[in-house]
């Protein structure tokens, strides 16, 4: 799944519309609307921000190997 597709799933999870996740996060709710229908990527500290209004976090791991 793309990050705008799990954006989206842990928004509606949440109960949550474009407008108050924006509001919540900070992030223009243009922006999260061009991240869940794929038009764009997200930066990662915006993404993080979207991702703490929710009550998650954002945790990159290097891979072994």
């Amino acid at each position: 799944m793309d990050i705008g597709g799990i954006v989206k799933g842990l928004r509606a999870q949440k109960g949550y519309s474009m407008g108050k996740l924006s509001h919540r996060s900070g992030v223009a709710n243009s922006a999260i609307c061009r991240w869940e229908s794929g038009e764009s990527m997200p930066r990662v500290d915006l993404l993080q921000k979207v991702l703490n209004a929710m009550g998650y976090t954002l945790k990159i791991e290097k891979m072994e190997g």
